[in-house]
């Protein structure tokens, strides 16, 4: 979605940085598996983001954004399977250097 809560902002490669900043492999367990991430650091702004199913058989479950979006800082996800199954997800974001990329923002 691009409004003006969510805008486009165009990026320098060499600014971004990429980050793998959650993993969750679980067994299976009678009542599911469920667990929320908040993602990011206050000083970044993220630019990107990648949710990975990790399992590759259809029956992973699934994930729901809780809150957060590209051009804020965090990012809250939530993963979950379905009862009596595993599950195996991976995040990853891209962020750059919040106080650069507001500073031009605003120019």
């Amino acid at each position: 979605m691009i409004d003006a809560n969510h805008p486009v902002y165009g990026v320098i490669s060499g600014d971004v940085e990429h980050t793998v900043t959650a993993q969750y492999d679980r067994q299976t367990k009678l009542g599911g598996n469920k667990k929320t991430f908040d993602m990011g650091d206050n000083g970044r702004m993220i630019v990107g983001f990648n949710i990975i199913s990790v399992r590759t058989d259809g029956l992973n479950g699934g994930w729901s954004l809780v809150s957060g979006y590209v051009g804020e800082t965090n990012l809250v996800v939530e993963f979950h399977s379905e009862p009596l199954r595993s599950c195996n997800w991976s995040a990853e974001l891209w962020t750059v250097d919040r106080l650069l990329y507001e500073k031009a923002a605003e120019s």
